[in-house]
Formats: structure tokens, sequence, C-alpha cells
């Protein structure tokens, strides 16, 4: 897969997050942010790489802009943010 695509650094930061590595993930889906700004699975990943981080305002800023890309309601069933603290009710 092309490095310069969106999709490449979306799926390495999915990797990378899966192994623990939340400000690696978190670096990789900016970068998909900086090729291709509306690329919205991108911005929900890094909301949740932001709230892993314990980083809850840049998380909930960074959801907002989810909810404003998402004109498709592509994300209608989710029933919740994702941005709650964790061990929090």
């Amino acid at each position: 897969m092309d490095k310069n695509s969106p999709e490449y650094w979306y799926k390495k930061g999915i990797e990378v997050g899966n192994m623990g590595n939340h400000e690696g993930a978190l670096e990789c889906f900016n970068k998909a942010i900086e090729i291709e700004p509306t690329f919205i699975d991108a911005w929900f990943y890094k909301t949740l790489a932001l709230r892993n981080l314990g980083r809850y305002e840049e998380a909930v800023e960074c959801f907002k802009k989810v909810l404003a890309l998402d004109k498709y309601h592509k994300l209608k069933n989710t029933n919740k943010m994702p941005i709650k603290k964790k061990n929090s009710k």
C-alpha cells in the first residue's frame, strides 16, 4: 500500500494502537488526516487514541469534528460518545 495514501496511515494507526502504542497511533491518524482532512474514520480513531492517552478535552474536540463530518450519519448507531473517562459512571 502506498505510504502517501490516508488508508495506509489509518490502517497503520489501528495496528499500532492495538499494540498499545496510543501515541504512535495518534501520529498515524494525524498523517492520514493531513493527507485527507475529511477522512472520518481517521478522525474517529484519533478520538479514541486521545481518550486512551487521557487527553479528554482534546478527544471531545476531535469527536465534535467527527460529528461535523458525519453528514450521512455513518455513526448513527453509536449510542454514546467514546470520550467517557475509563472507570467513570
